[in-house]
């Protein structure tokens, strides 16, 4: 709520800069601002704008690709199915630094080395953006987001002459980078986690992995710029604007309850093989239909985001062998299907494992444990069904 808030705030707090295209001066300057994590989730990732300044000609505009409007029709309907869109707003900086100063988030400076030319080129195109034809866009949490957006306008300006350090992240993915800013968001970070699909699973290299903020800052700290046959640092200056307000404190990590919760969910289903006895039937029996209704609801809602959605990242996302809609199914299949239907169940969601073991997508293990969980209850309930009901009342 915070996050709509402020974005109000901006757009009825900040001025309006000239509407037409100014010449700038040789003493104007372009830089990129890049806003620490906050400690809210949806601030977890950080934040970037572009800084267009020049005092000669009273032009000091903040650019924004990270807001959007809280009274857009349908706007959680939007927001779910990932077709909200967002918006270039021009801000004040005092304003922002402000309210992120009482966040203590960071905001660091870096003023770029561009020519009188490229600054015009920059500050034009972020005015053609601004259009009212141009300032909405279809936000994608990878590939086209705050920061991608501001990577594509120096990139654009700058063409061949821009050069970035090409082994730069090499080795990481996209959810490696989810996990390493919201890893201490033990739970947020295993929803997000089994809510993406294989495509999280790609590496980003230099380029992909300045959709976080961060990693676009050090990547223009070792970008440089090509004339002739000397190469120059991109960035000339770089300055933390509020470092004398704000005192960074050190993360602290969430217990981790996912692997915990799903390390004692996976004893309890193995325990009936242990303890036999009759008086335990009917807590067993409670204890495999209400998990079968978690994963199934899980599962559908899965399902739900991969087809139905245009969030991109949560498309073919094979945590639906675990958790699978199908398991609703098994309340109202006929007495036939049952046993079978068990037995091809439990197969695929024994299948998690593999899935994570030949790395077709990376799996979260406190996923793997509900997996096995699953697939020990579902045997079970193979060995014991005698044909009488979709879901046997007794089983161990």
């Amino acid at each position: 709520m915070r996050a709509f808030i402020f974005t109000i705030i901006l757009f009825s707090a900040s001025f309006i800069a000239k509407t037409q295209t100014i010449q700038l001066s040789p003493q104007s300057a372009v830089s990129l601002l890049t806003i620490s994590p906050g400690k809210e989730l949806y601030s977890s990732f950080g934040h970037s704008t572009l800084l267009i300044e020049d005092y000669q000609n009273g032009v000091s505009i903040m650019y924004n690709y990270g807001s959007f409007d809280f009274e857009t029709e349908n706007f959680y309907v939007k927001f779910l199915r990932g077709t909200l869109p967002y918006q270039l707003t021009k801000n004040g900086l005092n304003t922002a630094l402000e309210y992120w100063t009482s966040e203590g988030r960071l905001v660091t400076k870096q003023q770029l080395r561009l020519s009188l030319q490229d600054r015009q080129k920059v500050y034009g195109l972020l005015e053609q953006n601004y259009l009212p034809e141009n300032r909405t866009y279809q936000y994608k949490f990878f590939y086209d987001n705050c920061s991608t957006r501001i990577r594509d306008i120096i990139q654009e300006v700058l063409g061949e002459r821009l050069v970035f350090d090409q082994k730069l992240n090499a080795t990481e993915t996209y959810r490696d980078w989810i996990q390493t800013y919201a890893g201490h968001k033990a739970i947020a970070d295993f929803g997000m986690d089994i809510a993406i699909g294989i495509p999280s699973d790609q590496k980003t290299g230099y380029d992909g992995a300045m959709y976080i903020p961060d990693n676009m800052m050090s990547a223009f700290d070792s970008a440089g710029i090509k004339n002739d046959s000397t190469i120059r640092s991109l960035v000339m200056y770089k300055q933390v604007l509020n470092s004398f307000y704000v005192k960074e404190t050190p993360k602290k990590k969430e217990i981790n309850l996912p692997i915990i919760l799903s390390g004692i969910l996976l004893l309890s289903s193995l325990l009936p093989f242990v303890r036999k006895k009759q008086e335990v039937l009917p807590v067993v029996n409670i204890f495999n239909k209400v998990l079968f209704v978690i994963a199934g609801i899980a599962g559908l809602i899965l399902t739900l985001l991969w087809f139905f959605t245009d969030h991109g990242v949560t498309m073919y996302n094979l945590n639906v062998f675990w958790a699978n809609p199908f398991y609703l199914l098994l309340f109202i299949l006929p007495r036939r299907f049952g046993k079978k239907a068990f037995l091809m169940t439990a197969i695929i969601s024994a299948s998690t494992i593999l899935i994570d073991i030949l790395q077709i997508q990376d799996i979260p293990l406190a996923a793997d444990f509900i997996a096995l969980a699953l697939t020990a209850r579902l045997y079970s309930m193979y060995k014991k069904y005698d044909g009488r009901t979709a879901i046997p009342n007794q089983s161990v």
